[in-house]
């Protein structure tokens, strides 16, 4: 996929060659070229006789790989949607497939965790990549009893944040990815402001350019809200308050995401 290119080809591709396979991997068209070097990584490795192959392929091409028979199985990363379609058409095949289909990963925060520390690694983990990873925490569950101290944390790490220059190791944050991806996330937020979601905080960086998406923490007390039940690809940071340990559990098992 175009958010990780180089993480996918190996989590995939090192145990399909080890058990003697041929790899063929189909990136997304903005990151072929990130493809191809990891293929060069993987020859200087000792695959070096076609073992990983990069094929640029439109949708139709795709469909004809996968029902091709000398074709396995399919593991695809990405939307529903499209992995919907991927499973029709391997199931047609009566090939294996495994699919990772975002995510809106739980974040549960009780009344006895280090409140500082937790907030922390979750804004961390909020903004890395700019939001956009698909096993990042999306949903954090708190405990009502420590809302308020998590929130005054959260948004003192939120506020650090550092948008600039990616070659710039000091920096932690950049721009989305796509148009499409930052009119999605901004208008997730907005619909969620309109049935009720509180904007919490929201961290405007003065040399912002580009698809900014600002750094933003909303509290959600709606479960109709569609920052609970769908993915939020993008830096929002979305607290979901909890009455107890069980209640945190109950809204946890509410999304019909997984990962994490």
């Amino acid at each position: 996929p175009w958010n990780t290119p180089f993480w996918i080809p190996f989590k995939s591709g090192v145990p399909s060659l080890m058990a003697g396979n041929t790899y063929v991997i189909k990136p997304a068209p903005n990151v072929a070229d990130t493809t191809f070097l990891v293929g060069e990584i993987f020859e200087e490795a000792g695959f070096n006789n076609g073992e990983f192959q990069t094929a640029l392929l439109d949708n139709e091409q795709s469909s004809r790989a996968i029902a091709d028979p000398r074709v396995a199985g399919v593991t695809f990363t990405g939307s529903p949607v499209t992995g919907a379609l991927i499973a029709q058409q391997a199931g047609a095949a009566l090939k294996k497939s495994v699919l990772e289909l975002g995510g809106s990963d739980p974040f549960i925060v009780l009344k006895d965790a280090p409140i500082e520390e937790v907030a922390r690694k979750a804004v961390l983990g909020r903004v890395l990549n700019s939001g956009q990873v698909c096993i990042s925490p999306k949903r954090m569950i708190i405990d009502k009893s420590v809302m308020k101290e998590f929130q005054k944390h959260a948004i003192k790490f939120m506020d650090l944040v550092k948008f600039g220059d990616p070659m710039d190791e000091t920096v932690n944050f950049g721009t989305m990815a796509r148009q499409d991806i930052y009119e999605k996330v901004q208008a997730q937020v907005e619909e969620a402001k309109n049935i009720g979601d509180q904007m919490v905080f929201q961290k405007i960086h003065d040399n912002a350019s580009g698809l900014y998406f600002p750094p933003t923490i909303m509290q959600s007390d709606n479960v109709d809200s569609v920052l609970r039940n769908d993915e939020v690809f993008g830096p929002v940071l979305v607290l979901i308050p909890a009455d107890d340990e069980e209640h945190a559990v109950e809204i946890a098992n509410s999304s019909q995401f997984g990962l994490g």
